[in-house]
């Protein structure tokens, strides 16, 4: 299908989301999941932010998400912890973290255009839909130092996840189903409620393929936006999941390194999270 294009008056209110929905009749739904699939442009700049301000822009709009596979520039905010070995960087929702051969752009691509000078590797993957953060080593040196923190089970993980609104969600959690034929491990604890609904911290001990998503859906409620493992609810084209939290120390040092990072856009989910953490209830 053919791109839309959309010119956007000077001194125009409208915001990206508002826009798209009006321009090409759309509801707000449809407008937001286009948004976030990366499915709309302004020249050669993939916009991702729903309620960016678009006064003065050409829109190009791609209804099947062709486009989405092109590249988009780094954002600086996006780089969170950077040392001699590692970079921490997050992934936004729907970027590939490294090129496969239908996705020719990714976070990889944009950190490498960014560190021209770097020997960038991909460290882990979290899944395309969600969203968080992502080791990338600096080095060979460093990809050393990383798969040894990796198989030593050195890196603490993270995440929140929402799920429907649940009428009395467990406070806390413990996950122990066996996955891929591997012993695998999901605790959490209950947050509270937003306006989309019931937030859970969560922390994995091991890495299997979509254990929090396969976990949750197994024995309490798919996430939100989940498509594959048993049809949570619409979450905006996107999965509601965030990598949001790491915590190590490197071999032969008692320093601890903690890196996490929430969307602006995610200030209720701020909000719930209070002191304490998995594990400490």
């Amino acid at each position: 299908m053919k791109p839309f294009y959309i010119r956007i008056p000077e001194g125009s209110s409208l915001r990206l989301q508002e826009a798209v929905a009006r321009y090409l009749r759309w509801d707000a739904e449809r407008a937001r999941e286009r948004v976030l699939a990366g499915g709309v442009w302004s020249g050669k700049k993939r916009l991702l932010d729903p309620s960016a301000p678009v006064a003065g822009s050409l829109l190009t709009v791609y209804p099947d998400g062709k486009k989405r596979s092109l590249y988009t520039p780094l954002d600086p905010e996006w780089i969170l912890y950077r040392d001699d070995s590692l970079l921490v960087v997050y992934k936004p929702p729907n970027w590939a973290v490294h090129p496969t051969p239908i996705e020719k752009g990714s976070l990889l691509t944009a950190l490498r255009e960014a560190f021209p000078e770097e020997s960038l590797f991909p460290g882990n993957r979290i899944d395309l839909e969600a969203h968080g953060l992502v080791f990338f080593p600096r080095s060979r040196k460093g990809a050393e130092i990383f798969n040894l923190l990796i198989r030593e089970r050195k890196i603490e993980k993270f995440y929140l996840a929402l799920t429907p609104h649940m009428g009395n969600p467990p406070g806390s959690l413990r996950f122990t189903n066996p996955l891929e034929g591997k012993e695998a491990e999901t605790r959490g604890r209950y947050l509270g409620e937003t306006a989309q609904g019931s937030l859970f911290e969560v922390k994995i001990g091991t890495g299997r393929f979509h254990q929090i998503r396969k976990h949750f859906a197994l024995n309490l409620s798919p996430l939100l936006g989940e498509k594959k493992y048993g049809g949570g609810a619409p979450s905006g084209g996107e999965l509601a999941l965030l990598c949001y939290r790491y915590r190590w120390s490197y071999p032969g040092s008692e320093e601890v390194q903690d890196v996490s990072f929430i969307p602006p856009r995610l200030k209720e989910w701020k909000a719930l999270l209070t002191r304490g953490e998995v594990g400490s209830e």
